[in-house]
């Protein structure tokens, strides 16, 4: 009888260790596919994409996260790059597309060293003026770091754009 349950005792052991090197596997899989995805920009669909001006002495508009709930002015055929730090942002196309529109998609790339969950890295979207006029462009997050949700404003970005032909 004792050895009945040494044996017993070994094919739970052996079942133990198989169980918890398939969840370790599936654990690693996850990361590394998560980092995959983190770390490879979107292409661009070449239907929706937009030729950048060819005028150099016309300077692109680049804005940040501290440029938040400003104004932003464009001219001529200036394009407009949002870019914010942090790779759980989602910015949404234009309030109004028919003054300024998103070129192409929105990429979202990785940065290193990152804690899992960190959200390291950026998201950015280009857009360009289509005719004069105003409208908005957005952003928003529901994580602001590792495990921490967003409190108040730290999950909405917003800026106003002014468009001059």
């Amino acid at each position: 009888m004792r050895n009945k349950q040494k044996g017993f005792a070994v094919l739970d052991g052996l079942l133990i260790g198989v169980v918890l090197a398939i969840v370790i596997f599936g654990v690693w899989y996850i990361l590394s596919s998560r980092k995959n995805q983190v770390n490879s920009p979107s292409t661009t669909n070449s239907s929706q994409s937009i030729s950048k001006p060819t005028n150099p002495s016309v300077a692109d508009v680049k804005v940040t996260d501290s440029d938040n709930g400003k104004t932003i002015a464009l001219t001529g055929n200036q394009t407009l790059t949002v870019s914010l730090a942090s790779t759980y942002w989602a910015i949404a196309e234009s309030s109004n597309t028919k003054v300024i529109k998103i070129m192409g998609q929105r990429t979202i790339t990785g940065s290193q060293p990152c804690v899992a969950g960190g959200g390291c890295g950026t998201a950015v979207a280009h857009f360009t003026p289509v005719s004069s006029g105003n409208a908005s462009i957005s952003a928003a997050r529901n994580s602001c770091g590792e495990a921490m949700a967003c409190t108040g404003s730290q999950g909405q970005f917003n800026i106003t754009v002014v468009v001059q032909k």
